[in-house]
């Protein structure tokens, strides 16, 4: 309970594997859709590698030539790149 930050009455039993143990429930809040698709779709567009790579204006940035377009879309908004 000490290395949780738990009293002992937040302690539950749960069912894990068909065997029962002690835990503790807690609600992590997340992050935005567009705020976490923001990073993966910039980590995976920068991770790309191809023979010849393209550069525009930032020399640190470079792309493949495959990639013609890109959109992810969530409800109305688009996410920035």
């Amino acid at each position: 309970m000490r290395g949780q930050g738990v009293t002992a009455d937040q302690v539950i039993k749960a069912e894990i594997g068909g065997n029962e143990h002690a835990a503790v429930a807690v609600t992590v809040e997340g992050r935005g859709v567009l705020d976490v698709m923001a990073a993966i779709v910039s980590d995976v567009v920068t991770g790309l590698r191809a023979e010849k790579n393209m550069r525009w204006n930032d020399p640190a940035l470079s792309f493949s030539r495959a990639i013609r377009w890109l959109v992810a879309l969530w409800e109305a908004p688009s996410c920035p790149p």
